[in-house]
């Protein structure tokens, strides 16, 4: 059972342009497997974490968005990603 969701997950991650990914609750090791099947299979990602938030030290050398509170996360995505994507999909 545990191996069809994963396979159900991988198959999202597979069809979307790209992916956000909030790091900033602890226990939550499913973003991080999510992220890294995003990073090997060559997915643009996006790591986002609460401001005082402290990445797991493999991870803390990646680009990140920190982010004070859902509002400024909102103004940060607008500015950062959707400018990107909307380059890439013209």
């Amino acid at each position: 059972p545990g191996h069809i969701l994963l396979g159900k997950i991988v198959e999202r991650i597979k069809d979307t342009e790209f992916g956000i990914y909030d790091l900033s609750r602890e226990g939550r090791p499913n973003v991080i497997l999510e992220l890294g099947i995003a990073i090997g299979l060559g997915k643009p990602y996006y790591i986002v974490t609460r401001k005082g938030c402290m990445l797991p030290s493999d991870l803390a050398g990646l680009d990140h968005i920190e982010y004070a509170s859902f509002e400024d996360l909102t103004r940060q995505l607008v500015q950062k990603v959707i400018p990107r994507h909307a380059r890439q999909s013209t």
